[in-house]
Formats: C-alpha cells, sequence, structure tokens
C-alpha cells in the first residue's frame, strides 16, 4: 500500500511539474486594421486571446491593455480589469499596484482596492513593506498603509520596472537539425538521417528556441516542436519566442 501511495506520488509531481512547464508564446494577429495581441501555449492553445493592444507576460500571470488601458489575465479570465493607466509587471504581497487618475494605489486579487490611489510614485512590497513617494517625500508603508519610516533616500523608481534585454540564441547550430530548401519552400531535416522533420511547405523557417520552430508561409507565422508535431499553422501575423515559466 505504502508503495502505492509513492507511486501515486511520483507520478502527480511528474504530471505537475510538466503542466508547471509548459511553454508559451505571444502571437498576433490584425483586426479592423488594428494590430492585437495574444498567448499561444505549445499545444496550440490560446491561453489569451489575442484581443489586446498590448501583453507583458510574468507567468502564471499576463497583463493587458485594452483602449489605452491595464488590466490583468490569468487561468482564463480578467481577473483584474483593463481600467487603470499604468500598472506594475509584477505582483508581491498578493497585491497588485496600479495607476489610477495619474495616482498610484494597490488592489488585490478581487479588484479591491487596498492602499488608495494617492502615491506619486511606489514600488512593489518587498517584506512587508514598500517604498512611496508622496509630495516630494519618499516614505517607507506597510501593507495597511501605515508608514513605517519617513526620509528615505531617494533612488530611481523602481528597481523591478526596470526592463532587460535578453539575448536569444538560435539554437540550430548547436542542434542535429538543419533548415534546407527545395522547390523554392524551405523545411527542416535531421542532418544524420536526412529525415524530413518540418515539410518543405515554408518562405521562411527561423528562431528554433527551448524545441520549437516557427515558420512563416506567405504572411503568416506558425510553429512546429523540434520532433515534427505541429504547434499551430502559419495564421498568425506574428509568434514571439516561447518561454517556460
Amino acid at each position: 500500500m505504502h508503495f502505492k501511495i509513492f507511486l501515486t506520488f511520483i507520478f502527480t509531481t511528474i504530471v505537475f511539474c510538466a503542466l508547471a512547464q509548459i511553454k508559451s508564446a505571444e502571437v498576433s494577429v490584425v483586426k479592423d486594421g488594428h494590430v492585437k495581441f495574444g498567448i499561444l501555449s505549445e499545444s496550440g492553445e490560446l491561453l489569451v486571446p489575442a484581443n489586446f493592444e498590448n501583453i507583458v507576460r510574468n507567468d502564471p500571470y499576463y497583463f493587458v491593455k485594452q483602449d489605452g488601458l491595464w488590466g490583468c489575465y490569468t487561468k482564463g479570465k480578467i481577473f483584474i480589469p483593463a481600467a487603470y493607466e499604468a500598472v506594475s509587471f509584477k505582483i508581491t504581497s498578493k497585491l497588485i499596484k496600479v495607476k489610477k487618475n495619474s495616482k498610484w494605489g494597490f488592489v488585490d486579487f478581487n479588484n479591491n482596492v487596498k492602499i488608495d490611489f494617492k502615491y506619486d510614485q511606489a514600488c512593489n512590497f518587498d517584506n512587508g513593506l514598500a517604498l512611496v513617494q508622496l509630495d516630494g517625500k519618499n516614505y517607507l508603508i506597510n501593507q495597511d498603509d501605515k508608514i513605517i519610516k519617513s526620509g528615505v533616500a531617494g533612488r530611481e523608481f523602481c528597481m523591478e520596472d526596470l526592463s532587460e534585454d535578453v539575448a536569444i540564441k538560435n539554437q540550430f547550430s548547436d542542434s542535429l537539425l538543419q533548415i534546407r530548401k527545395s522547390d523554392g519552400k524551405y523545411g527542416v531535416v535531421e542532418i544524420a538521417t536526412g529525415k524530413v522533420i518540418i515539410p518543405f511547405n515554408y518562405d521562411e523557417i527561423k528562431d528554433y528556441f527551448n524545441g520549437i520552430i516557427k515558420v512563416r508561409k506567405d504572411s503568416k507565422w506558425g510553429a512546429y516542436k523540434d520532433n515534427g508535431i505541429l504547434i499551430t499553422e502559419p495564421k498568425y501575423d506574428s509568434i514571439g519566442i516561447f518561454w517556460a515559466p
């Protein structure tokens, strides 16, 4: 009996880890002359429908922009409506930093206001405290919006809002796969055997990364896994890099 329980535990752990590592990428389509973005999983499922003006991902959350305002999307639904002028692309202490009427405050996962919109600047909570700025002065506040320390030395707001450029290495150079051309079309073959992994149907193939290869037919993009399994036919105006959480 204990052995069966152990096997069940191992199986559950493997399944959980596999689910946790699902890769996904940003995709775009043109609707009524406007570019709209969504998030596509490696299974071909749209985790976030391609309805938004912009998406910033921080798994498992997707910060979405619609009609010029920001909200947050996860688990197949918007849980913070697109109603804010700006949002921090990171969530700490189960609070989301959002901007309304040019002032920063914090809401919870039910969009309840936990800290009112009154700060000129604000940082996410770290160890229960957040750096905020009000009328040119910096303070540390707790999650009850109580001032813990005044006169905090000034610095640029905020470290979590700084972006980092990520270098993407094309993995074709290190793999046993190679892009080849036949009758004016591109495909992917296994170098050692010549086996066709991706058929010669495409006008462009690029960005082999994280086990996924992007393909273009006419002006639309699709994607394959590097074992030849099709993720999606070319139907998107763009597809980004597939990342694992």
